[in-house]
């Protein structure tokens, strides 16, 4: 795979539909993508906005602030092993529900681990 250090090179290069892509590549670029060369090839991308951010269950937000290690774990997992702990945690009506939760996924996140992850 040649590496190109910018769509014009690999135009130039392209041996492989480089008509059609001259004609697209500007009906992409007037839509607001990114872009950049991957893999050897022209690849086009959009930034998505920011979700709003859920809200962090009561008793999640109290263990987090009281307990350094764990606030500390549950920072470096990915966005979506967040969101995953805290719709699991959240999802139980009564706080003692929710303590309990926390108290059996506590070594879970310790570990980086996802809720589901094995």
């Amino acid at each position: 795979m040649k590496d190109y250090p910018d769509v014009d090179a690999y135009l130039a290069d392209s041996t492989k539909w480089p008509a059609e892509i001259a004609t697209i590549r500007p009906i992409l670029l007037s839509c607001g993508l990114d872009e950049a060369i991957k893999w050897g090839k022209p690849c086009y991308r959009t930034e998505l906005p920011p979700r709003l951010d859920e809200e962090v269950a009561v008793e999640l937000q109290e263990r987090l602030a009281n307990n350094d290690a764990l606030a500390a774990a549950f920072n470096e997992l990915t966005p979506g092993r967040q969101r995953e702990y805290n719709l699991h945690i959240s999802g139980a009506k009564q706080a003692a529900t929710r303590n309990g939760r926390i108290d059996k996924v506590e070594p879970r996140i310790l570990q980086g681990k996802g809720l589901r992850d094995r």
